[in-house]
Parts: C-alpha cells; sequence; structure tokens
C-alpha cells in the first residue's frame, strides 16, 4: 500500500470516519480490516516503506499460513476434490496415476493453491480428450524423476467404514471428513474453507455443512 493510502487507512481507524469523493459530509462507518500480505513487513517498517502506527493498528491477531509445499497432506486431498468436483460424472472421477501424484507432491508450488487449481484445470481438459482413465504428469504439465518411488504424505488419522455400509453412506461420511478437515485447517472459517474445497461457492459449503451435521461445533465463525 502506497503510503498515502496508509495515512489516509490509519486515519478511518482511529476516528471512524471518512468522506467519499465529491461529498461534502463525512460517513461514520464501523468495520473490520482483514489483511494480508507475502512481504516481511517488519523489514519494510525498518525500510521506512511501512508505517509503524498503522502496522501496530492492525496487527491485533496474526495467523501465518505456510505455503502449499510445506503442507504436502493437503495436496493429493485438493486436487482429488477438484478432479471429483469439477467432473460431470462424480461417480467416476478422474483418477491420478501414481506418476502423478508423485510429481505433484513434488513440484514447489510457487504459485500456492491458486497454481495447483491451474495446474489441475490443464490436466482436467487434456484427460477429457485424451479418452484414457487416469490423469498422467504430461496432461498436467508436471515433470517427475524417472527413478522416484510415490511416498504417502503424511495425513490426518484415516476413518474406517465397515463394508457392509451402503455406499451412498460410505461416500457421505467421506465428504464429511474432508470438510470437516478442511473447516479446521483454516480455523471454520467458510470463507476460506470454500476456497481450499476447489474454490466451490461459500453458500455451497453452507448447505453441505448443514446437510452433515457440522454447525454442531460451537466454532462457527467466518
Amino acid at each position: 500500500m502506497e503510503p498515502q493510502a496508509q495515512v489516509k487507512l490509519l486515519r478511518i481507524l482511529e476516528s471512524g470516519e471518512l468522506r467519499r469523493v465529491g461529498e461534502t459530509h463525512l460517513r461514520y462507518v464501523n468495520v473490520r480490516i482483514v489483511a494480508a500480505t507475502n512481504s516481511n513487513l517488519e523489514e519494510q517498517l525498518e525500510k521506512g516503506r511501512f508505517r509503524h502506527d498503522l502496522y501496530f493498528r492492525i496487527r491485533g491477531y496474526h495467523l501465518e499460513l505456510p505455503p502449499l509445499r510445506e503442507r504436502p497432506g493437503d495436496i493429493l486431498l485438493l486436487a482429488e476434490h477438484y478432479l471429483t468436483s469439477h467432473t460431470e460424472d462424480r461417480m467416476f472421477p478422474p483418477r491420478l496415476s501414481q506418476r502423478s501424484r508423485q510429481a505433484l507432491l513434488e513440484h514447489p508450488w510457487p504459485g500456492n493453491v491458486r497454481e495447483l487449481l491451474y495446474v489441475l484445470e490443464r490436466g482436467l481438459v487434456h484427460w477429457k480428450m485424451s479418452g484414457m482413465p487416469e490423469v498422467t504428469p504430461q496432461m498436467l504439465g508436471l515433470s517427475v524423476s524417472e527413478d522416484a518411488e510415490f511416498v504417502p504424505p503424511p495425513t490426518t488419522d484415516e476413518v474406517e467404514f465397515p463394508l457392509e455400509v451402503p455406499l451412498d453412506r460410505y461416500l457421505e461420511e467421506a465428504e464429511r471428513e474432508l470438510i470437516l478437515h478442511a473447516l479446521e485447517e483454516n480455523g471454520w472459517n467458510r470463507t476460506r474453507t470454500a476456497v481450499a474445497l476447489g474454490n466451490i461457492s461459500r453458500t455451497t459449503l453452507i448447505g453441505k455443512m448443514k446437510r452433515l451435521g457440522l454447525f454442531a461445533d460451537s466454532r462457527q465463525g467466518g
């Protein structure tokens, strides 16, 4: 944010007043600021590029989100959810080949989740044209070491279901566990969770939460 804009924002936060361009009267606002950055603000403070008073005014609660490359357990969960939710026949979504799964885990993901979704979108388009049963690394536009062996990423405890459970019940429980895991990973913030689950709409997520009984938890923020 430019220094001049920082001054204006700080003034609004301190006084709760603002004047729209062209207006002659003040408006009073009561807002909550949610700010995000990918730069080191402490360094920006030392270089005089960010105001100390604004920094301490907005830094009420600090949450650090690790990059995707540091959360390997989320990569395949997100990939499989995206492929399922963006396929017409959700009962038979495309499968990631073992080499594709390894390629996804090996990639550094400098663009984080947004890059992952782009790669999966590309792979889905090529898979539909190929007629093949699996999504290959070539379809994703990724490379994988020739001698690489698939190493499963660390995940949450797997949920076991008895074999006699009907398929629809099994799928419902699997969906519930996936959404619950995403909610917990995002502090039960429904907006961030919707993005993490393949950028579904917030309304869709809330509908699923109601259907799956996920409002029992007292943390319903977001």
